[in-house]
């Protein structure tokens, strides 16, 4: 394919009004305490994990209540801002009525630290994509393979998975950025790259330890990270080989070529060999690291990832860019996570306070009395649940986080990397097709599309037709051990 140099992009979106109700100011007093607060609570769960320093449960609690109150403050989605305004007054009705101590209640507040390290924590890799523009090298070097834009848009996606499992949203806005211009020259191609690219990092969540989804997931199974690597990887890669069918299903105009950034052939496969390289080594100081400290994936993700950007930009000689940068992620990055932090804390209230009064036990029986013995019913089941609760507004990851408040792996007949692909595959497809998730939200605001139009209405049938071939997947496994 030929290469011609991409004009500058003078596509601004902003994302929809309706979505963006705050009641104070990121930049204020408010936005600096809720900063302060969150390090506070991440700093103390990081100490607490690895250094065996014990903090006290009520000063969690007061650390983990001002960082969720603020954040419902602060937050500037409403969706996410109404859950967790929903989920925090259900669980403390439910501590309420059960009359359970506020010396017992207050930790409550911060059941889920550990995920809001992996928020606030994990997007700092993110930081390593601004210095270096490695998907443009990536699509360069397979310019002879993608000639087409079927194969274009199938690397798309395999970049998506790739970047997604390093760093995170951040993926969604590289790729995207990488041919935004494409996607302002040409409205269809707007759609095959937005589509592309949500799909592909969607395909990260069945595999990679990084993704918060599968280190929830393992954490709770206590599966062998070693057993359910393949199984993941086999899934993601059944993921992205439909995505390249569905590419030629909806493509509309087969003569047209896109073009991509002109990038050297020398310095094209030098940043791609770094790319790989660098992935790699995140993968495998995860994998270490959780071996070596004997720590859940959960709590290794976040301070590995910080530990590898901090090192990248010390080890390039970038120290001073990242000091700008860190100082800018501080004070605008974090406060703009605020909806995700309230969303997250407000449902560990919830899930804690079920587990304070035993109903999370009387749920869980009642949930698996329904499905019976047949652990494929239970395969089937979670991810429908996930899904469908997904496209009503509730987050997917919150949905995770209820299962494993509620459900006790012990009493479950299906293999641990089994079970753990059936979770981590439902936040994929809900994540995918509902309105209300974050990656649909960013990439709303970098398109100008609704998210309603770029989740359900563009991704819906990708999305029934991955369930299918995913659960055809997870059946498969089902009699295999791990």
């Amino acid at each position: 394919m030929s290469f011609r140099p991409l004009e500058a992009s003078t596509h601004t979106a902003v994302p929809s009004r309706s979505r963006v109700v705050r009641i104070a100011r990121p930049g204020g007093v408010a936005g600096r305490v809720f900063v302060a607060s969150t390090l506070a609570l991440i700093m103390l769960h990081l100490g607490q994990s690895f250094l065996g320093i014990r903090t006290p449960g009520l000063i969690f609690g007061l650390v983990g209540g001002a960082a969720l109150s603020l954040g419902l403050l602060l937050g500037a989605k409403l969706i996410p801002r109404l859950f967790a305004t929903a989920f925090l007054l259900a669980g403390t009705a439910i501590l309420l009525t059960q009359q359970v101590a506020v010396a017992s209640a207050l930790p409550t507040l911060a059941e889920f630290r550990n995920l809001v390290a992996i928020i606030v924590l994990v997007p700092i890799v993110g930081l390593i994509f601004e210095v270096r523009r490695y998907g443009d090298s990536l699509l360069a070097l397979a310019g002879r393979w993608t000639a087409t834009e079927v194969r274009l848009t199938s690397a798309i996606s395999v970049l998506a998975a790739l970047v997604g499992a390093m760093a995170s949203l951040a993926s969604l806005v590289v790729v995207y950025e990488t041919l935004r211009t494409q996607a302002r020259e040409h409205e269809r191609w707007q759609r095959l790259l937005t589509n592309a690219t949500l799909r592909g990092y969607t395909a990260s969540f069945t595999w990679a330890p990084s993704s918060s989804a599968v280190a929830v997931a393992l954490n709770f199974t206590n599966a062998s990270i070693a057993d359910y690597l393949p199984k993941g990887l086999g899934l993601a890669g059944l993921i992205l080989l439909l995505q390249a069918g569905f590419s030629v299903w909806e493509r509309r105009e087969p003569t047209w070529q896109p073009t991509l950034r002109p990038v050297e052939r020398r310095v094209a496969v030098r940043e791609s060999l770094e790319f790989l390289s660098l992935l790699l080594l995140l993968l495998g100081a995860v994998v270490a690291v959780g071996e070596i400290t004997r720590r859940p994936l959960v709590d290794v993700v976040p301070i590995v990832c910080l530990a590898f950007a901090v090192g990248f930009f010390v080890l390039s000689g970038r120290s001073v860019h990242l000091v700008h940068r860190l100082a800018h992620y501080l004070t605008k990055d974090i406060p703009n996570k605020a909806s995700e932090v309230a969303l997250i804390l407000s449902a560990g209230v919830l899930v804690g306070s079920l587990r304070l009064t035993g109903l999370s036990q009387q749920l869980a029986a009642g949930f698996q009395s329904v499905l019976g013995p047949n652990p494929a019913a239970l395969v089937v089941a979670l991810p429908v649940v996930m899904i469908v609760l997904g496209l009503l507004g509730v987050p997917p990851m919150v949905t995770l986080l209820l299962y494993t408040g509620t459900l006790d792996p012990a009493m479950i007949a299906v293999a641990p990397g089994v079970f753990t692909l059936a979770l981590s595959f439902g936040v994929a497809v809900a994540m995918m097709v509902s309105p209300y998730t974050v990656p649909t939200f960013l990439l709303s605001a970098v398109t100008g599309r609704s998210s309603v139009q770029i989740g359900l209405q563009w991704n819906w049938a990708f999305g029934l037709a991955s369930f299918v071939v995913a659960l055809i997947y997870l059946l498969l496994l089902l009699p295999l051990p791990g």
